[in-house]
């Protein structure tokens, strides 16, 4: 009888193996519904797997083109989904919904050659489509508003500071702007003006370059200078490097930032470093950290850490370089169309001379 049971238990565990390794034999449908529930969850990477697969097994199926290009637009990974849907209009000339989308991201790079031969074609396809014409993005005016405070640990008065600025930009191909500042620290208050101004180019790059000047300063630099250049590298990624100078009343302050970015579905992380020369001392190195999530259309809210050295003006025109540690919790909310509101408090810590506990309030109104 032992035996009995002994060979009836190997056969139930050689079952259980054989049924365990067995291959998953999901329809295509089944296995398409998955990548839908995916996408759902906001699981890019993973549904932009399960996808590919089905788009080489069965090459010649519209929908697995189609869907693996709308993956990979909202991977921001355009140029590879602008040739899926290429593929995808050949083979459903008829199916508007891949048109769509061809000529909606072909229009964020009017410059392409491709952009008017297929902006006629889907004239002539679909003529009386509300979307055949796709929004042109047009400039427009933006005024933001804010104030800040903060207060100091060590017994030391508090800071303040308000800004106004306006700006001219069209989104994706440029921005011109201009900002009046406040900043009020200990006995003394500073006025600034800052002037902006950056550009995109060929598609993927894009360059800018900043200007500040303050009106004898105490404790701003009384001319700040920058430069900037980046570029969209692909599947979600964006690098930058930046140069500013600064110039206080007896010193400058030489600083190069490097910084690289990934969005990820409804997320963004961001790292940047910046290398510091304060004149007559050697180089600092900073580091910042900054993770947001894009909650919907009309809300986010991020987490900054930074930590490392610092080049900084702490007072009585005395600019330094001290260690720094901070954290930092930023939000936006959209309020109709026109008007935005945006918040941030957080904590930083200026070496052993003090710690400030700050927040901020600003409004941006389109005008």
């Amino acid at each position: 009888m032992t035996g009995t049971w002994q060979k009836g238990l190997m056969i139930v565990a050689m079952l259980m193996l054989v049924l365990g390794s067995a291959p998953s034999f999901a329809s295509p449908a089944d296995r398409f519904r998955n990548v839908q529930q995916l996408l759902q969850n906001n699981e890019l990477d993973t549904a932009l797997v399960e996808v590919s697969q089905l788009r080489s097994e069965y090459p010649r199926d519209v929908d697995y083109v189609f869907a693996r290009a709308q993956i990979l637009e909202r991977l921001q990974r355009d140029d590879e989904a602008l040739s899926e849907l290429a593929l995808a209009t050949d083979l459903a000339p008829e199916y508007e919904d891949v048109w769509r989308l061809r000529l909606l991201i072909l229009s964020r790079y009017p410059d392409k050659p491709e952009y008017d031969a297929v902006a006629a074609e889907v004239a002539s396809r679909f003529p009386m489509a509300t979307w055949q014409q796709p929004a042109v993005a047009q400039p427009f005016w933006n005024l933001n508003v804010g104030a800040a405070y903060d207060r100091l640990s060590n017994g030391l008065p508090s800071w303040d500071n308000q800004f106004i600025g306006l700006a001219y930009e069209k989104p994706q191909h440029y921005r011109y702007g201009a900002e009046l500042t406040r900043d009020a620290r200990f006995a003394g208050a500073d006025y600034s003006l800052r002037l902006s101004t950056r550009h995109s180019f060929m598609s993927r790059w894009f360059a800018g370059a900043a200007l500040g000047i303050a009106d004898d300063p105490r404790f701003l630099p009384g001319q700040d200078y920058g430069l900037h250049v980046g570029a969209q590298i692909g599947d979600g990624w964006t690098t930058t490097l930046a140069y500013r100078q600064r110039e206080y009343t007896d010193t400058s302050v030489d600083s190069l930032i490097g910084s690289v970015e990934k969005y990820y579905g409804s997320y963004r992380f961001a790292y940047s470093m910046t290398a510091a020369q304060l004149e007559g001392s050697s180089t600092s190195l900073g580091h910042t950290f900054t993770t947001n999530w894009y909650i919907n259309d009309k809300s986010s809210i991020g987490i900054t850490l930074s930590g490392g050295e610092e080049a900084e003006a702490i007072g009585n025109g005395a600019v330094l370089k001290t260690d720094v540690r901070g954290v930092s919790l930023s939000g936006r909310y959209q309020l109709g169309e026109r008007y935005t509101l945006q918040g941030w408090l957080g904590m930083h810590e200026q070496g052993d001379f003090y710690r400030r506990q700050f927040l901020g309030l600003a409004i941006s109104i389109r005008i």
